[in-house]
């Protein structure tokens, strides 16, 4: 059952992705300007966008989680529960007094969770060419991402590709954000917080084209 619920919800994620319309530059409304095509991006978005938007070169992006117009890419849909930080569901279920389809539930759900943990270090394992390749790159940009812990894993990745050169990290962010939380989370992975600019997206009309990621 895990196993089926886990695939499906890959399979019904993955065709709506591939639902999504993304437009071309020249009818894309509400474009950022000064966005540099020749910059390194590492990008959570399934979408081809950096591409069809911005004219991005192929090359010059790695899809962490997968790409939904490449047929050979896995996209990845998940948590960052490992099973060790987990508490399981059907070992918290009194056996003796349950019934029986609410343990074979908390076990499936058990699976499920199993199965859609995304492997933060494989992935970024399988990707070292990209990493490898980020020593010259002089500030970073963050656009659309939450830093949430769950990516923590990538961003210290990319800290430690920079050889923890003091870059510049500019973030764009909502009026609503809690910036605090984003500077402990940046900080933790290796950022100074002296180094961190945020920035209102409704700012954020303008990227300096220096090396960026």
């Amino acid at each position: 059952m895990a196993g089926g619920l886990g695939g499906a919800l890959q399979k019904l994620f993955a065709e709506w992705v591939n639902t999504i319309q993304i437009p071309d530059a020249q009818n894309a409304l509400n474009r950022l300007t000064g966005l540099d095509i020749n910059a390194t991006f590492l990008t959570f978005n399934y979408t081809s966008t950096l591409t069809r938007v911005y004219q991005v070169p192929t090359e010059n992006i790695l899809h962490i989680h997968g790409e939904s117009t490449d047929a050979d890419s896995e996209l990845v849909l998940g948590h960052g529960w490992g099973p060790a930080e987990r508490t399981s569901l059907f070992d918290a279920v009194n056996h003796e007094d349950s019934d029986h389809r609410l343990i074979e539930a908390m076990q499936s759900l058990d699976d499920y969770f199993s199965i859609t943990f995304k492997p933060s270090n494989d992935i970024i394992e399988r990707n070292t060419d990209f990493f490898a390749g980020l020593a010259e790159v002089d500030q970073v940009v963050v656009l659309g991402h939450s830093l949430s812990p769950v990516d923590a894993p990538y961003l210290s990745a990319v800290v430690q590709a920079l050889e923890h050169r003091q870059v510049s990290w500019t973030v764009a962010t909502l009026p609503n954000d809690d910036l605090g939380e984003k500077t402990v989370l940046l900080n933790a992975v290796g950022v100074h917080p002296e180094r961190i600019r945020y920035k209102l997206w409704s700012e954020f009309h303008d990227v300096s084209p220096n090396k960026q990621l």
